[in-house]
C-alpha cells in the first residue's frame, strides 16, 4: 500500500463503501457534516407512510441528498367516515429532523375514494402542472435536504387506506 494515498473510508449514506484506497475522483459531495455519494435523477421511491389512517400523523423523514426538486405523490385507496378530509402539508427541517415547519402554500386537500395528491416542487417550474390526480401542488421552490409530509385527518370516524407514496427526485 502506498502511504501517500488516503485509506478506504466508510460513508455517511448507507450505502457500500470501497473497500481498497480508491485513485481518481469517487464524485462526493460535502453535506456540511459528512461525505455522500452524488446521485442522479431517481427513480421513483416509496416512503413508508401507507397504512389505514384514522388520525393524523407525521410521515417519514427523507433526506434530500442533494437534487434540486422532486415529484411526490400519494395514493388514498378506499376512504370512509362522515365527511373525511385528509390534508397533505410538506414540511421542512432546519435542523436535520428534530424541528419541522410547513412550507408556505403546499397544502392540498381529499376527501374521496381513490384520490391522489401530487406535489411537484422545483425551482421555476411551470406553475400549470397538471398529474392528473384529484390535488395538484406546484411549489415554485427548491426541496430541502429533510423533508416529511404531515397528514391532517379530520371529520367524524375517518378512515383513509394510504396505498402508496412515492417520491421521484430531479437534478
Amino acid at each position: 500500500m502506498n502511504a501517500k494515498l488516503p485509506s478506504a473510508t466508510s460513508f455517511s449514506d448507507a450505502t457500500a463503501s470501497p473497500t481498497t484506497t480508491l485513485i481518481g475522483a469517487a464524485q462526493l459531495s460535502y453535506n456540511g457534516a459528512t461525505w455522500d455519494r452524488l446521485r442522479g435523477n431517481t427513480t421513483s421511491i416509496a416512503i413508508a407512510d401507507t397504512g389505514t389512517k384514522t388520525a393524523s400523523f407525521n410521515g417519514a423523514t427523507q433526506t434530500n441528498h442533494n437534487s434540486v426538486g422532486a415529484y411526490i405523490w400519494i395514493l388514498c385507496g378506499t376512504v370512509s367516515g362522515t365527511t373525511p378530509t385528509l390534508v397533505t402539508v410538506l414540511q421542512w427541517s432546519p435542523d436535520d429532523g428534530t424541528t419541522f415547519y410547513d412550507i408556505t402554500s403546499a397544502t392540498t386537500a381529499v376527501t374521496t375514494t381513490g384520490a391522489s395528491i401530487g406535489y411537484q416542487v422545483y425551482p421555476g417550474v411551470n406553475a400549470t402542472w397538471n398529474a392528473s390526480t384529484t390535488a395538484t401542488k406546484v411549489l415554485i421552490s427548491a426541496l430541502p435536504r429533510t423533508w416529511r409530509i404531515r397528514y391532517v385527518i379530520g371529520g367524524t370516524t375517518p378512515s383513509f387506506a394510504i396505498s402508496d407514496v412515492r417520491v421521484s427526485y430531479q437534478k
